[in-house]
């Protein structure tokens, strides 16, 4: 079964991470990149006609390339209608963002967005997409704080990537940033330029004003993500043995190799792990978990010892207990693997259902905004998981407003210990 899945999943994915891309063939003749406006990647003011040709590649984009060609013709016509004169009236990318996002919410589909410069999400893609569609490849203000989404308001933190300048600021989940430098927070916009030097941000917390300090960092997003997969691995000691966790932020090869560096260092060794797939992006391939379905059989200890007589063991296969956290936040790479792993039965799934699975593409507009748009729908096994979602096999519905405790993780952490025991006494019962 487990064999099985891993295919399935192996040829999704190559869609989603190759195969909706096409970046240099015929979907390049389809769309041949020419800037839509001439402004620079910095410009925040929009001009009615920079606006309207803005709007005309949106909507050619959406009429010859999103996957549902009917709704193309409805839904996103009419929404198009109903909101065309607000989107040519904005006067800033921000709002043009916004009014355009709206049209978009009528086709009702994941990975689609119409992204700007003032958007992580805009530098993530392009950083991810560069090397297959060719895209400019943009360095950001990075401080691994991300606002906004899927039940959160705009200024409040979705979540903090481990190592970044917001985590080492101390800014929390569901922190709401009020200001920055005394600026109203509108996203990355307020980070433009900042790189290496210190930012001071207003932040509501629980009702507690507070002001924190940080200092952003010139980087391409992507490698951000790259870096929180690593550093967010750890193992901690508990009377059934050693827990092991990871965040398991985004695919793509670079994460794919963090995760793998991660769990040879310290987590091959552990008694039970823990993998957080919550928020963050996909593009992940099932070959970023073959570690968990390796027998031990199959993939014997490799120990070397030098002339000094020290010992390098090397494990690639891990056997122990699993549980996966999801939330809203999961999508596209990560709701497949999280379908493979529990039609697999190889972890247990814990919090709320996403429904984000089809397979996007990034178009360039200009040098300061992009939309990336659904162009093929995705079944596994002929079950449709757009909309749906993959459901835990124990639902835990975390506050999305409240900075309080973690009780997806802890509801984990309960569960894998139980797991352990009862792996602990099936290894002694095997071995009477």
């Amino acid at each position: 079964m487990i064999e099985k899945i891993s295919k399935v999943l192996a040829a999704i994915s190559l869609f989603c991470t190759l195969s909706a891309w096409q970046g240099a063939s015929a979907a390049e003749e389809n769309h041949p990149y020419r800037p839509a406006t001439t402004a620079s990647a910095d410009d925040f003011s929009m001009r009615p006609a920079d606006a309207a040709k803005v709007l005309k590649s949106v909507d050619d984009l959406v009429r010859n390339n999103f996957y549902n060609a009917s709704l193309a013709k409805t839904a996103w016509t009419q929404a198009l209608e109903q909101n065309r004169s607000s989107i040519l009236s904005s006067t800033t990318l921000s709002q043009l963002a916004e009014r355009i996002n709206k049209a978009l919410g009528a086709l009702g589909s994941s990975h689609t967005e119409f992204v700007t410069t003032n958007d992580d999400l805009y530098y993530f893609l392009h950083s991810l997409f560069h090397g297959v569609n060719k895209l400019d490849n943009p360095k950001m203000d990075f401080t691994g704080v991300i606002t906004g989404g899927v039940k959160k308001r705009d200024n409040q933190v979705r979540y903090v990537l481990e190592d970044s300048p917001g985590a080492k600021a101390g800014i929390r989940r569901n922190d709401i940033i009020e200001t920055v430098d005394g600026q109203p927070y509108e996203g990355q916009r307020n980070f433009w330029h900042k790189a290496g030097k210190k930012v001071s941000l207003a932040i509501n917390r629980d009702g507690e004003q507070l002001t924190v300090t940080l200092t952003p960092t010139l980087d391409y997003d992507y490698e951000g993500y790259v870096k929180a997969i690593g550093k967010s691995a750890k193992v901690e000691g508990t009377p059934e043995g050693k827990v092991g966790y990871l965040h398991y932020w985004a695919g793509g090869a670079k994460a794919h190799d963090a995760f793998e560096e991660a769990m040879s260092k310290s987590l091959t060794h552990t008694d039970g792990l823990i993998l957080d797939f919550r928020d963050g992006y996909g593009a992940n391939s099932s070959d970023d978990l073959e570690i968990l379905e390796h027998k031990r059989a199959t993939y014997p200890i490799f120990t070397t010892i030098d002339r000094s007589g020290k010992k390098n063991i090397s494990q690639d296969f891990y056997d122990k207990p699993v549980v996966a956290i999801i939330n809203g936040g999961v999508r596209s790479g990560r709701e497949l693997l999280s379908f493979g792993l529990k039609r697999s039965k190889r972890a247990t799934l814990v919090g709320e259902r996403a429904g984000m699975v089809l397979a996007g593409r990034l178009f360039p507009i200009d040098n300061r905004c992009s939309l990336y748009l659904a162009v093929l729908d995705i079944l596994l096994d002929g079950e449709r998981l757009e909309g749906v979602g993959v459901p835990p096999d124990v639902e835990v519905v975390q506050d999305a407003l409240s900075t309080g405790s973690d009780i997806q993780l802890e509801k984990a952490r309960a569960i894998l210990a139980d797991e352990m025991r009862a792996n602990a006494k099936n290894n002694q019962d095997e071995d009477k």
